[in-house]
């Protein structure tokens, strides 16, 4: 999906006509939404609400899109998430949509104090929807205290009265959007600290070091468990492995080991080892471990034109 392919799935809440709102929300140690009522005037004032953030968020923002297996320190990206396991929370912004089965929110069990999470699912009834997930933050939990008297024009004696109820402010502000199966994250980091997603990546590199070692290009693979252990080397170990042509098309040692040979600056990174008359590549530190995933990668190109070797930039995005 790329930002024009959004905007036309989600710009519908930008324009006339009908749109309505689902509102769900979760409390702390339950990873099940609760379905939360709303009056007719708040729909309508909830919609305005994600206009607003899908207009300044989505629109207004000159982002580009990429996997989240490639993120980086770059700012300025959406991510779209690629990994296997999807968190159980973020599977319920799909869960929601149109299931008329979940759980009502009960005020004379939680109040709204317990609320960490909302969905919001918006649709405009022609098959059009999208679902926004958004963490609350401290100032969005409004509750009533002694230096902050909240007032309402009471609706049975008609005067103004303190309000004792705790209120819930919900702002345009979100970090996940969920179209057409696709979780599209607009603050990575928030969203990985929340669902531990380090974790998530750590187990699909373990994964991938595995398809790794049965190349038999490496004697052990202890330096890249070792190394996998860091975000940024696991997202790139991810990443590599699911567009490895070295890996995809089984490219023999051989080939592999001549090609590195014939490399200054590859031979002096990849130190190949003879052992028991077989060679294997000997992963020495971070260095040589991340040139590994850049030979699995195919990063080394030959220019026609200058006769040289040079190392591809961003090669997975173009």
């Amino acid at each position: 999906m790329n930002k024009p392919e959004l905007i036309e799935k989600v710009g519908f809440v930008l324009e006339e006509g009908y749109k309505e709102l689902q509102l769900y929300g979760f409390v702390a140690g339950d990873d099940n939404p609760y379905s939360i009522s709303i009056s007719n005037d708040l729909e309508t004032e909830l919609i305005a609400v994600v206009a607003s953030g899908v207009q300044s968020l989505l629109v207004d923002k000159e982002y580009e899109i990429v996997s989240f297996s490639t993120a980086d320190e770059r700012k300025d990206r959406y991510y779209l998430y690629d990994l296997e396991e999807i968190p159980e929370r973020i599977i319920q912004m799909s869960f929601v949509i149109g299931n008329h089965n979940v759980e009502s929110f009960n005020l004379q069990q939680h109040d709204v104090t317990e609320i960490n999470t909302l969905i919001l699912s918006v649709s405009d009834g022609d098959g059009h929807s999208f679902s926004l997930y958004k963490l609350l933050s401290p100032v969005e939990k409004v509750v009533t205290t002694s230096k902050s008297i909240l007032a309402r024009l009471g609706v049975d004696d008609a005067v103004l009265k303190e309000e004792k109820s705790p209120l819930l402010k919900i702002g345009p502000r979100f970090q996940i959007v969920f179209v057409d199966n696709y979780y599209l994250f607009l603050e990575s980091s928030s969203i990985e600290s929340n669902f531990k997603l380090h974790q998530i990546l750590n187990n699909e590199a373990a994964r991938n070091i595995h398809v790794i070692q049965e190349t038999n290009l490496l004697k052990d693979v202890a330096k890249l468990q070792q190394y996998a252990e860091k975000t940024a080397f696991s997202r790139k170990l991810v990443n590599v492995m699911r567009n490895s042509k070295v890996i995809k098309e089984h490219i023999s040692k051989d080939k592999v080991f001549e090609f590195i040979g014939n490399d200054a600056k590859l031979s002096e990174q990849l130190c190949i080892k003879t052992i028991e008359g077989e060679q294997f590549i000997d992963i020495r530190n971070l260095e040589s471990a991340k040139c590994f995933l850049d030979l699995l990668n195919d990063e080394f190109v030959y220019s026609k034109l200058t006769g040289q070797e040079y190392q591809a930039v961003d090669k997975d995005e173009r």
